[in-house]
């Protein structure tokens, strides 16, 4: 997938610095550095479920260049965080905000799996991944909430609420449906296929479709926020608004998503 293309070899060769680095730091009961100082490169914290996103790349750079010491790092971290997430007692998330619990770091632990999956088949590790997406998917409407947005009427049913703190709804569930997909295509689970077409027409309609559709901005742009209720932390935000600023992050995440929904209609139809 990067032998013939030199933009790609060099991104996998960078990735690989960064998770020697990270190896480096690992700690004797799995757990990476949430953070690192941009001067000298050193640990500044272990709090919080960031460390988990290493892991899935050194999964990935086992398969890719057989680094078996990556996959060895990598399955340690896979068992301390996987052990963490059981128990569901995540602080300091680096994601959102501080101290809260939020859907987004249950992503990193998704995609390992899946690459864990993929490379060794175990039936164990996907049911934990269907444990994952259960949890991350507690983090996605189900249903329509009363609350419009005066300019476009928006659904926010299969959008995803990003943490019990910061009570808004945006684009990056879109990111990890590819692993939902995954687990549906092996299992034909009917709930979390339900709940994958849901999140993927959730996504077709996030962004302007027009100029100034959502009331700001050019065709094709994106929001990060959707307020589906009133907190005073969205001040002067209300019920059924938007933030009118362009995130490009946001875009990409709907992208994944329209990948997925591409991959969806072709192994079940509608």
């Amino acid at each position: 997938m990067y032998e013939d293309d030199p933009g790609r070899r060099g991104w996998a060769e960078m990735a690989g610095r960064v998770l020697k680095k990270a190896i480096e730091h690992q700690r004797e009961d799995g757990r990476f550095p949430s953070g690192f100082s941009p001067e000298d490169g050193t640990p500044t914290a272990y709090e919080g479920y960031g460390g988990c996103f290493f892991v899935a790349p050194l999964l990935m750079s086992y398969r890719l260049f057989g680094d078996a010491s990556a996959k060895r790092s990598g399955l340690k971290a896979l068992e301390h965080y996987w052990e963490e997430f059981a128990r569901l007692e995540w602080i300091g998330v680096d994601l959102d905000c501080r101290g809260a619990v939020d859907s987004g770091s249950s992503y990193a632990l998704s995609r390992a799996l899946v690459e864990l999956h993929r490379q060794e088949g175990d039936p164990e590790v996907l049911e934990r991944l269907g444990h994952v997406l259960h949890y991350a998917f507690s983090y996605h409407f189900g249903h329509n909430t009363q609350h419009r947005n005066p300019v476009c009427d928006w659904s926010s049913s299969g959008s995803r609420v990003t943490s019990t703190h910061n009570a808004h709804i945006d684009a990056y569930g879109g990111s990890f449906l590819e692993d939902a997909l995954y687990y549906v295509e092996r299992t034909g689970d009917g709930y979390f296929l339900g709940r994958l077409k849901d999140s993927v027409a959730w996504a077709r309609q996030a962004y302007n479709f027009r100029e100034a559709e959502y009331g700001w901005g050019k065709a094709g742009w994106v929001t990060e926020q959707f307020y589906h209720t009133y907190d005073r932390y969205h001040h002067p935000e209300g019920d059924g608004t938007i933030w009118q600023a362009y995130f490009p992050w946001a875009a990409g995440a709907l992208l994944d998503a329209y990948i997925v929904g591409v991959r969806l209609k072709e192994s079940f139809g509608g």
